[in-house]
């Protein structure tokens, strides 16, 4: 026959299994027996004889003793087991505890065991889980899941409205189905080797800021931005990946557009610029650098004044104080020395603008050289075109004169002569307006 082990040595093991502290208790409320597991968490400040020799709500220090004393009458009263669930002060801090009252004996209970389980961290895990499960929900990016199987476990809200597909869709594929049809920019379908989740996978590394088409069920597309991350367990082992999926679709069209500007800009010959009236500091688009070499905006804008040409200077400045002062407009030229030394004529407009409460002066500039040339070289022309008609025009007055001399001399009837009369005086004006130009 086996031996029967000792009652207290089964209460402890019963205690080291379920709680940390037991505590048997009279009906007037005092300590009579204490049992503490090997936790290291300590739920007492009294222990020993120190704490049977105390009531206990001596013992505990809590805002919620009356409750506890409430529920401890009551099994008393009624011979039920009943839970507990309060707070307790240990050390200056709160610890939420957990536990059971229960009746000890037959019939009518002469004592109480009242079991209590720290349970604080469980519910900073609880808490800190519910804080992430919210946070997942309303993160203004895209959230999805991928477990080791490859299978897509979670998807949050903001991911069905990127993917335009519903949670139960997105969580019934894979990360390498084919329907999610992702290329990179200039169209080449990602392989399942170099998608960013397989190289998690492999390497336990974050793959972060991978940009990407992804086509839609409805054929649309979109540019996203994605981020993957590992999950690690406690070995170090990826236990799960979590990808972030922010739709720069937006950023995507604004970037082309800007290129197409800079482009428009280098075709036109043409640059923006803009000066800040707080500080005087002038900042340049890339046509402006483009325009006159490596001139390394932004520049205060007298240092922008002396690369113009002397003559030039005082007009600009001119120009711009009347804009900063009375809002007028402005349309000069001017010549510009570049950055490698050669002089360009441009044509400067600007005007004044407002913004979030700054006061600028904006406006573009133009490269006007080949204008300027081809005005030059008119003129020349102008000048050369005169100077010839002059020329033919005094040729044709001469033999003119010398016709209406011989004119005269001829015996011709009235009539024919003043007909050659006319057509000579005719000649004779047209000449002298060609040479007058």
């Amino acid at each position: 026959m086996s031996e029967t082990p000792p009652t207290r040595l089964v209460l402890q093991s019963l205690l080291d299994a379920t709680a940390e502290v037991a505590l048997l208790i009279d009906s007037d409320g005092l300590v009579v027996e204490e049992l503490r597991n090997d936790s290291d968490h300590e739920l007492l400040d009294y222990g020993g004889e120190e704490l049977t020799s105390k009531t206990l709500w001596n013992a505990l220090r809590s805002s919620q003793l009356e409750h506890l004393r409430t529920t401890i009458e009551k099994v008393f009263d009624c011979g039920e087991t009943r839970p507990v669930d309060i707070q307790i002060r240990v050390e200056g801090k709160t610890r939420q505890v957990e536990g059971t009252v229960s009746p000890v004996g037959d019939g009518e209970p002469r004592f109480v065991l009242l079991t209590i389980e720290d349970t604080t961290q469980q519910m900073d895990r609880q808490r800190a889980r519910d804080l992430l499960s919210r946070v997942f929900e309303v993160a203004p990016i895209g959230i999805v899941v991928v477990e080791l199987s490859g299978n897509i476990s979670r998807a949050n809200r903001r991911a069905e409205d990127i993917l335009n597909l519903e949670r139960e869709e997105i969580t019934s594929r894979t990360y390498k189905d084919q329907e999610w049809n992702i290329t990179y920019d200039d169209g080449t379908p990602i392989a399942s080797d170099e998608h960013p989740v397989t190289k998690v996978l492999q390497t336990g590394e974050p793959v972060l800021g991978l940009e990407h088409w992804i086509e839609l069920p409805d054929g649309t597309k979109k540019w996203l931005s994605s981020h993957s991350a590992p999950v690690l367990d406690e070995e170090g082992d990826v236990e799960c990946v979590v990808v972030g999926l922010d739709d720069i679709t937006h950023v995507k069209s604004r970037e082309e557009r800007l290129e197409w500007l800079v482009r428009s800009e280098e075709l036109a010959d043409i640059g923006g610029w803009e000066l800040d009236l707080n500080t005087d500091i002038l900042r340049g688009t890339a046509g402006m650098s483009q325009l006159h070499g490596d001139d390394d905006y932004p520049l205060p804008l007298e240092e922008v004044i002396t690369l113009y040409h002397p003559d030039d200077r005082q007009d600009i400045r001119d120009a711009i104080t009347a804009c900063r002062e009375e809002g007028s407009p402005f349309e000069i030229e001017a010549r510009r020395r570049t950055a490698d030394g050669y002089e360009r004529w441009v044509r400067m407009a600007g005007e004044r603008v407002e913004e979030e409460g700054t006061k600028k002066v904006r406006g573009v500039l133009r490269d006007i050289t080949v204008d300027k040339e081809r005005e030059q070289r008119l003129s020349v022309m102008n000048r050369v075109l005169r100077h010839n008609i002059r020329n033919r025009a005094n040729v044709i007055l001469g033999h003119a004169d010398l016709v209406k001399d011989e004119l005269e001399k001829l015996d011709v009837p009235e009539e024919i002569k003043t007909e050659q009369q006319e057509l000579l005086d005719s000649i004779e004006k047209t000449s002298k307006e060609g040479r007058d130009l």
